[in-house]
């Protein structure tokens, strides 16, 4: 919505330029391929402009020693591996002889069931949208540490890829797939199967659309602007790191998801109040852009996007309300 809305006042911003007289020289079809071309060289412009600035402003600023230490890591990791998982160095590990459901539940912290279990909910609240993971796509590595059938015992850094396809239905139109594949390197220390002390996941993934093309089968959808496709194509890294006391988070998870082809540069904070409370926060660029209540890792209680701008377009206050991760429309909205 807000790239479209880009793409909108770059082509009024051009109408605007454009002299009478050469309207009326002009054929109609060419004008209009020449005003699209002109409208996309200025969002392209203005976008990698944007990404610019974002990347050159860092991090937000944190006052908590844990996510000042958090901060101070990532950005040490990002100028390591940045969004090309090519660094990880996968080509050097020692393969991981154990079932592909248990590779997963290392790579994606969660295990198979509860990772369709949360896409079942999600479903639920937008039925048009499916997501499923492919197992026969996760592979793993150890690049350091032993790694048998149950995983590493120990320090260990691993590093493992997984698929995801995501399938929407659009009215009227043919299904839209998208093929996210993603490169994980995970560090940490284990004990027992379970997680221990600090540990940080750095998650690398690009995204295949895909169309309908002769005879219903699917094929790469290639967008004739090239700059989508760059986009498309490029690699989004997402820098998570935590503390672990009995496979459980600490009281600060923190992501940093950057991608500066697209310009994505969010930061997101997730305080632990208690064992079912907790806060998250979020963060564009170094400005604070809402929080919301959870209660059992689900949002409940009020949701807040507080103003702020968004690559010169505004985006104004709002609050939604959720219980149990259900949106709702309520005027009180506990959280508790």
């Amino acid at each position: 919505m807000i790239f479209s809305e880009l793409v909108r006042k770059s082509m009024n911003r051009f109408r605007s330029v454009v002299a009478a007289p050469l309207i009326v020289l002009l054929a109609a079809p060419l004008l209009a391929g020449c005003m699209e071309t002109m409208a996309q060289s200025m969002v392209e412009s203005d976008q990698r402009a944007a990404a610019a600035r974002l990347e050159a402003g860092g991090n937000p600023v944190f006052t908590q020693p844990e996510l000042q230490a958090a901060s101070a890591r990532f950005d040490a990791d990002y100028r390591l591996y940045g969004t090309d998982p090519s660094r990880f160095g996968a080509q050097q590990g020692v393969d991981c002889k154990m079932a592909p459901e248990k590779a997963f539940e290392l790579l994606r912290g969660m295990s198979v069931e509860d990772y369709r279990k949360m896409q079942r909910d999600v479903t639920a609240q937008v039925p048009s949208a499916t997501t499923v993971t492919d197992l026969k796509a996760v592979k793993l590595v150890s690049l350091s540490g032993p790694c048998g059938p149950n995983g590493p015992e120990g320090p260990a850094v691993l590093v493992g890829t997984f698929r995801d396809v995501m399938r929407i239905m659009v009215s009227g139109t043919d299904p839209i797939v998208s093929v996210m594949d993603s490169v994980a390197r995970v560090e940490g220390s284990w004990a027992g199967g379970k997680r221990v002390g600090a540990g940080s996941s750095i998650t690398m993934t690009s995204t295949t659309q895909l169309k309908a093309g002769e005879g219903g089968k699917l094929q790469e959808n290639v967008n004739s602007w090239a700059y989508l496709n760059e986009i498309t194509n490029s690699y989004t890294g997402a820098y998570l790191y935590s503390d672990f006391s009995q496979g459980k988070p600490g009281r600060y998870t923190v992501s940093f998801i950057r991608n500066p082809v697209a310009g994505t540069h969010s930061t997101t904070v997730v305080e632990a109040l208690d064992a079912r409370y907790s806060i998250m926060r979020q963060y564009f660029g170094r400005t604070h852009i809402g929080e919301s209540r959870m209660r059992d890792q689900k949002f409940h209680g009020w949701s807040v996007t507080l103003p702020y701008n968004y690559n010169g377009t505004p985006i104004p206050s709002s609050r939604t309300c959720y219980q149990d991760g259900v949106m709702v429309k309520a005027l009180d909205c506990p959280s508790s």
